[in-house]
């Protein structure tokens, strides 16, 4: 344990600028990728969803809902004949899960329009053919017809500031005018899954030619409460107040308040599926005046109720994972979303203000154990304190049904953590170093540091049929600038292939080899996050995953530590190991080697700038294909830097000729290098890190 008042304004101001600048780092990260920090806190919540309990009994008086088994592509004859059996049974409200578009004009068109009529609370479906934020240039097609119908049934809600951010849809289909007129009211049906083709949340209202509309579930769940549109207050980002809403018919009033993002949207409590929903088939509700035991048991069950008539062909909306289902049908989903208003089983997104203060708030305790404890102390208190927040996230998440970030503050705590236990370790160096004793606690403190750093290596390289991966490093120093790592993307399929030499030497070097290597691993497996957690790992973009993830490290160390003119030369690949294809970025890097038969086959030269150096660089991404019997090797500068007792330089060529003599394999390869070096150098001490990194496509024999 370290006293307080043994902390120097120095060290202190170090250790300050230390856990800033993993809050800058991480937040930057946000700012670069916030979509992928989204998808991330999603997928976690994903796995915890389960925890959240269900409505039991669909809230006061049972489940309102009911679902008829339909299809759209009955003759409309049939449509009439159950609306007019629904009506006659004494449901609340009947909601129809389809558009239909064409007026037919024939005497089953008739029919359908004077069920509707004669009904009096049937609701029909009109659809967008996109939902998507506000843009300038959009050009709506929509007929004549189907915008004066809208204009006519625009909703006037009570807003307590613009919906600037709220959906806008264009395009719409209608239904037939017809149909429409007869009808008591409509609402939207789209349903817009996120970028990983997982629906989570749904807009309640979008905007339409300057107006709002309400969606299929909303307008049910409104119709069922009594609320009118006079009644409902939005505040965009915040919620949607429906003012004295009714628990159905004979229920006490009260306001619900429904939690809303900036665009409008409902985060959807799919745990209230565990309550199965009722249904009845469409052939049962079409003769239920013919069979007295149908007709007796419908009678019983259905009165009073929201009738949702919607097609259970399959299930083709994927979902978040929840009472064991991944995909329901839309109608299904429209249900859940009305028993979550109507029971206030709501997830509730913790305000963005919460988030920043909780974030300084872990950086304040990090910053805090780092002032009283040493190494030791240090790693257990962060690994407390990242345990206690994921504890208290999930404790939030299953209790309260609040939604807390996980992926950024937990990130920032780590890295806080891994860049303050790298100090430590040097100031225990410089404190101690002016006895023998200090010497002593002086390697300690050093070998804690490298063996930190020893974690930034893969401990385990990736394995895929038919590859070989072998590596080597060797620091000149305690810590290093140099890195290499090797990791699996979306998937056994791709790899990830990095080495890398940030400039100068020692702790700085170390300190930035930690930030370059924390962004190149973070952002390119977020990048690969955006192609849905459960796609196939064939799916992923190499050329995008390297480019997004280059410009993004680039950017941010260019213009965040310009002052400290800190950079770093990366070779960054992605191998698609069925095929051979190696898509690389070379950022100013030593040109890796393809190593086959003939010798020295290719040079990878660089297609950019070192990394950080400028902003705003751009960088190209180059495709190799490594053959069978050919071998990828990459290593840094510290190879051809080697000096001889003589001071002779080990040189590229003389690279080239040693790597085209050595038997083929990755192993191998690495191996004769390493060997070879040592005897170049004869036990003299190195000028530069050691970095060697091989792939390998053994020789297909048969």
């Amino acid at each position: 344990k370290t006293p307080l008042k043994h902390v120097d304004s120095c060290k202190l101001k170090i250790r300050l600028v230390l856990v800033v600048l993993a809050y800058l780092l991480v937040s930057a990260g946000q700012w670069f990728q916030a979509d992928v920090f989204e998808r991330l806190d999603a997928a976690v919540v994903d796995r915890l969803a389960p925890l959240v309990p269900g409505s039991p009994d669909g809230g006061p008086g049972g489940d309102p809902i009911v679902y008829i088994n339909a299809n759209f592509y009955y003759d409309r004859s049939y449509h009439a004949r159950v609306i007019r059996n629904l009506a006659a049974l004494g449901v609340a409200s009947q909601f129809v899960d389809f558009v239909f578009e064409e007026n037919l004009g024939d005497e089953n068109d008739r029919q359908m329009v004077a069920a509707i009529a004669s009904a009096g609370s049937v609701y029909l479906g009109v659809a967008f053919e996109d939902l998507d934020h506000p843009a300038p240039g959009i050009r709506d097609q929509s007929s004549k017809q189907a915008v004066d119908y809208m204009d006519r049934t625009k909703w006037w809600v009570d807003l307590v500031s613009p919906p600037d951010h709220f959906y806008v849809g264009h395009t719409l289909r209608m239904t037939a005018s017809r149909l429409a007129t007869a009808a008591k009211g409509s609402g939207f049906l789209n349903l817009k899954v996120d970028g990983d083709g997982v629906l989570r949340s749904v807009p309640l209202l979008v905007r339409y030619r300057g107006a709002l509309y309400p969606s299929f579930a909303f307008r049910a769940a409104c119709d069922y409460l009594g609320v009118s549109q006079a009644d409902i207050v939005v505040e965009p980002g915040k919620s949607i107040t429906l003012r004295g809403a009714g628990a159905g018919p004979g229920g006490t009033s009260r306001d619900i308040v429904i939690p809303i993002d900036d665009c409008g949207r409902m985060i959807v409590n799919f745990e209230s599926a565990r309550t199965p929903i009722r249904h009845y088939s469409y052939r049962d509700v079409f003769r239920a005046f013919e069979d007295p035991n149908v007709s007796d048991r419908l009678q019983g069950e259905i009165p009073g109720k929201i009738a949702i008539i919607s097609e259970n062909v399959e299930a083709d909306v994927n979902v978040r994972p929840a009472a064991g289902e991944r995909r329901l049908t839309s109608g299904a989903v429209h249900t859940v979303i009305i028993r979550n208003i109507l029971t206030e089983s709501f997830l509730w997104r913790l305000p963005a203000g919460a988030g920043r203060a909780i974030e300084i708030a872990l950086m304040a305790a990090v910053f805090g154990i780092s002032l009283a404890f040493s190494s030791i102390g240090m790693i257990v208190g962060g690994l407390l304190i990242s345990g206690l927040y994921a504890a208290g996230g999930i404790l939030a998440f299953s209790e309260m049904k609040v939604i807390v970030p996980f992926a950024a503050p937990i990130l920032m705590t780590i890295l806080a953590g891994m860049l303050v236990l790298i100090t430590l370790a040097v100031e225990g160096v410089v404190l101690l170093s002016r006895t023998e004793k200090a010497k002593q606690l002086a390697e300690h403190e050093l070998d804690i540091g490298r063996q930190i750093q020893a974690g930034f290596f893969p401990t385990v390289l990736p394995e895929a049929d038919g590859w070989e991966v072998a590596a080597h490093f060797q620091a000149a120093r305690h810590v290093s600038g140099d890195f290499y790592d090797a990791f699996p993307l979306a998937g056994p399929k791709h790899i990830g292939l990095v080495i890398a030499d940030v400039c100068d030497k020692g702790v700085g070097a170390a300190l930035y080899m930690a930030i370059f290597r924390s962004l190149v691993r973070i952002l390119s497996h977020a990048s690969a996050a955006e192609n849905g957690r459960e796609a196939a790992p064939c799916s992923i973009d190499p050329p995008r995953i390297l480019t997004r993830t280059i410009r993004a490290v680039n950017d941010y160390i260019s213009v965040t530590h310009e002052k400290d003119g800190m950079f770093a030369t990366i070779f960054f690949g992605i191998l698609d190991t069925e095929n051979g294809d190696l898509f690389y970025i070379n950022g100013g890097h030593e040109p890796p080697l393809i190593v086959g038969p003939r010798g020295v086959e290719a040079h990878l030269m660089p297609t950019g700038a070192a990394v950080g150096a400028y902003p705003d660089l751009s960088y190209e991404v180059g495709r190799i294909r490594i053959g069978p019997g050919e071998t990828f090797f990459g290593y840094t500068d510290g190879v051809t830097e080697a000096r001889s007792p003589s001071g002779e330089a080990f040189t590229r060529d003389r690279l080239d000729a040693r790597a085209a003599a050595l038997p083929p394999g990755a192993g191998r390869l690495v191996d004769g290098i390493r060997k070879e070096i040592d005897r170049f150098a004869a036990g003299g001490e190195l000028v530069d890190d050691i970095t060697l990194l091989a792939v390998g496509r053994p020789q297909d024999l048969s």
